[in-house]
C-alpha cells in the first residue's frame, strides 16, 4: 500500500492531529520508522462572500489519503469536508477515506412526514459525487446512515464508542460509582438496545426506558419511566445531546422517581445554544461526551459536570487497520 497522509479539516484540528500522533506510534511499533503522516494543506480559506477553497501543501499523488472532518455545523464543515475530498481526487490520491466522527443531517434518516426529505441520503450523494472511496462513521444515529452510503457502492467502516466509554468509567469508579445498584436509562425506546449493551458490559443491574413524545421538534415531554430506579444510580445513555432538554427532563423524571445519582452519557456533544446552561442546570452530576466534536473552551467551561472522553485512539486504530488493509471486525464490538 502506498504511503499514508491524514489532513484535518477546520472542524476538529485537534482531534485529527491525535488521531496522526497515533498513526505516527503505530507505525514506528510495526516497522521501526519514524513517519510524519499529518499532511500540509497549503491553503485554506473562505472567500468574502463565504465560498471555502482548499488547496494541498504536498504531493499526496499515488498516496492513501485520511480527511478527518466531523460535520456539525453541517453548512460549512460539510462543504468544506466535499472540496477536500473533490481536490484530493484531482490531485491524483490513489485512495480517499472521509473519516466523519460526527455526521451532520443523519437524524433526517427517514421519512417521517408527508413531504418530508431524507436529507442523509443526499449527503451521502453529495460526498460520493466528490470521489470518496470510504467513510469511517462513528456511532452513527441509525443503521439507514450506513445503509445510504452501500447503495453507492461507498465502503464504510461503522465504529462505536461503547468499548471506549466502558474502558474510561471502569478506570474511574471511585470518581463516578457509588455502592448503589446501577441501571441504564434509555431516553427512548430507540435507545434501547444501546441501553441494554451497556447494562452488559457495566454489570449494571438493569434497565429502564424513558417514555416521551415530541410536540414540536427539538422538544421533548416525558410521559413515563419504565422500570424502578428508586434508590439506583441511573445512568443515561445517547448517541448524541443538542439542546439537552431530552437529557435534562430525563434526569428529572428519575430523580421524581427516586434515583440517587444521576448521570449522562453520549458520543457525540453538539451542545447547541443554551445546551450546557441546562445540564449545569439539572440533576446530571457528570455528563460523558468523546472528542468528536471540537468544544471550544469557552462552551465547555459553561458547566463543571462536563467529562470529555478522547476516541482518537479508536479512530487512529481504525485508520491503522484500513491502510495496511487489516480487519476492523474486533473495533465495532
Amino acid at each position: 500500500m502506498s504511503d499514508i497522509k491524514i489532513f484535518a479539516g477546520r472542524a476538529n484540528e485537534p482531534l485529527a492531529k491525535a488521531i496522526a500522533a497515533y498513526v505516527e506510534d503505530k507505525i514506528w511499533h510495526d516497522t521501526f520508522e519514524r513517519k510524519t503522516v499529518l499532511g500540509v494543506l497549503d491553503d485554506r480559506r473562505n472567500f468574502n462572500d463565504g465560498e471555502i477553497y482548499v488547496r494541498y501543501g504536498e504531493n499526496i499523488r499515488g498516496k492513501d489519503v485520511f480527511i478527518v472532518q466531523p460535520t456539525n455545523q453541517p453548512d460549512t464543515h460539510l462543504w468544506e469536508l466535499e472540496m477536500m475530498i473533490h481536490t484530493a481526487r484531482l490531485a491524483s490520491a490513489e485512495r480517499i477515506t472521509a473519516v466523519i466522527p460526527y455526521l451532520g443531517y443523519s437524524r433526517q434518516d427517514w421519512k417521517d412526514k408527508s413531504r418530508a426529505p431524507v436529507t442523509v441520503s443526499v449527503i451521502a450523494r453529495l460526498l460520493w459525487a466528490s470521489g470518496v472511496d470510504r467513510v469511517v462513521l462513528l456511532d452513527a444515529h441509525s443503521n439507514v446512515v450506513v445503509g445510504a452510503f452501500a447503495a453507492l457502492n461507498v465502503s464504510s467502516d461503522h465504529l462505536w464508542v461503547r468499548p471506549v466509554f466502558v474502558k474510561y468509567l471502569e478506570a474511574r469508579q471511585s470518581e463516578w460509582c457509588s455502592s448503589n445498584p446501577l441501571v441504564i436509562v434509555a431516553p427512548d425506546i430507540h435507545a434501547g438496545r444501546l441501553a441494554r449493551a451497556y447494562a452488559k458490559n457495566l454489570e449494571a443491574e438493569g434497565i429502564a426506558v424513558i417514555e416521551k413524545t415530541r410536540p414540536n421538534p427539538g422538544e421533548a415531554r416525558v410521559l413515563n419511566v419504565v422500570g424502578d430506579v428508586g434508590g439506583k444510580d441511573a445512568l443515561i445513555v445517547d448517541d448524541m445531546i443538542d439542546s439537552a432538554k431530552t437529557t435534562s427532563n430525563a434526569a428529572e423524571a428519575l430523580r421524581d422517581r427516586g434515583a440517587r445519582n444521576i448521570f449522562a452519557l453520549a458520543a457525540h456533544g453538539v451542545f447547541s445554544g443554551d445546551a450546557l446552561e441546562r445540564v449545569e442546570n439539572s440533576p446530571i452530576k457528570f455528563l460523558f461526551v468523546t472528542d468528536s466534536i471540537h468544544l471550544p473552551s469557552a462552551v465547555s467551561s459553561k458547566t463543571g459536570k462536563l467529562r470529555i472522553v478522547s476516541v482518537a485512539g479508536l479512530l487512529g486504530e481504525a485508520i491503522f487497520r484500513i491502510h495496511k488493509n487489516q480487519s476492523v471486525s474486533s473495533l465495532f464490538e
